[in-house]
């Protein structure tokens, strides 16, 4: 619980090594927990790189050639298995996918923000857990609410988005 020392060492770190990706995800975790949001989301979007062996092993989202998210370029060998680009948050006519990162009491956190990104959009589709789907059907009537699989299945989407990065969209500070 001392996080403004932890702040001070990962911005340090930071300092040291500009591309540690531990750090600046590191960083954004301690900011976020002290409430400095707008900073905070930004070095979160860092989850990716610094956690890419776990991810690697666990997720069936990563796999083949190199993919840009939009804030960083991921390495070599790595990207999204819905090959689409990352949304930006900008108002668009196009059909965004929204994906899952995490566990369950995270798919419900972040569901608060559903309706904003698919205020946004032409068509919001959320891939979620299948024990999930009749809840989400039921709270957001105007969003598809489907699995990975049958996700995987279509062609029909022009964006992509992680759950977790609906808050650094919605919820900036």
């Amino acid at each position: 619980n001392r996080h403004a020392e932890a702040i001070a060492c990962y911005e340090e770190a930071r300092r040291i090594e500009p591309q540690s990706a531990a750090a600046q995800h590191n960083l954004g975790n301690a900011l976020l927990l002290t409430g400095e949001f707008a900073r905070g989301w930004p070095q979160f979007a860092w989850r990716w790189l610094a956690n890419l062996p776990r991810l690697a092993a666990e997720q069936p989202f990563w796999l083949g050639n190199d993919r840009q998210h939009g804030r960083f370029d991921l390495p070599h060998g790595v990207r999204c298995a819905i090959n689409l680009p990352f949304w930006d948050g900008r108002a668009t006519p196009d059909a965004l996918l929204v994906w899952p990162e995490k566990g369950l009491g995270e798919l419900i956190m972040f569901a608060s923000m559903l309706e904003e990104a698919r205020a946004r959009v032409g068509r919001l589709t959320l891939i979620t857990d299948p024990r999930l789907i009749p809840l989400f059907q039921r709270s957001f009537p105007q969003i598809e609410v489907i699995t990975l699989e049958a996700a995987q299945r279509r062609s029909d989407f022009r964006w992509q988005l992680p759950m977790g990065d609906l808050c650094g969209l919605f919820r900036p500070c």
